[in-house]
């Protein structure tokens, strides 16, 4: 996972692909969907996984394993 610093530029690193994420992604969708929409703008299939972890782990994104799509978090789901 690349973050950006003095040998990783901004454009190069994971939290850039997150903002490419978050932007093309509707409310339900399936991974490869999104990846189809991001997958010119990302840095590669790695980093568009890595991304996806970074963004699930801030809860901004959630799966839904029996419809196997993606949604945005709603609210605290730690309550």
């Amino acid at each position: 996972m690349k973050f950006p610093n003095k040998i990783f530029d901004y454009k190069e690193s994971v939290i850039f692909d997150c903002t490419i994420i978050m932007k093309n992604m509707s409310n339900d969708i399936s991974i490869m969907e999104l990846y189809k929409r991001c997958h010119k703008k990302c840095n590669g299939i790695q980093e568009f996984f890595d991304a996806l972890d970074v963004l699930y782990a801030l809860n901004k994104i959630n799966y839904d394993y029996k419809l196997r799509r993606l949604f945005y978090a709603e609210g605290n789901s730690l309550q």
